[in-house]
């Protein structure tokens, strides 16, 4: 799996950890989809949440300073509606650890 399908797969993760996609972030992960040039058919599975659990091992995968540039990215995105909500904080928290990071 490519390094900017793991990303978007696990922004989307963190971002639904909590139940609900608020519009500001769906509206962040769309920017974020973009700007990692996904495609229409990556960008829908994205949205369709479809291989987050293959994300997470892809990104066991990937170099320790990715892997440590990719959970800044998902701390920051989590707090992207104002608020980072108990659910999305177990979330990085289990990445973090599932990620060695």
């Amino acid at each position: 799996m490519e390094e900017r399908m793991i990303t978007a797969l696990l922004v989307a993760k963190v971002l639904v950890a909590d139940g609900i996609m608020a519009d500001t972030e769906k509206a962040r992960l769309l920017q974020i989809m973009e700007e990692l040039r996904l495609d229409v058919a990556e960008s829908e599975q994205v949205l369709l949440l479809d291989g987050m659990d293959a994300a997470v091992e892809a990104a066991r995968g990937l170099p320790a300073e990715t892997r440590a540039a990719l959970m800044d990215r998902l701390a920051e995105v989590a707090l992207v509606d104002g608020r980072l909500s108990p659910h999305e904080l177990r979330e990085i928290q289990e990445l973090a650890a599932a990620l060695d990071v």
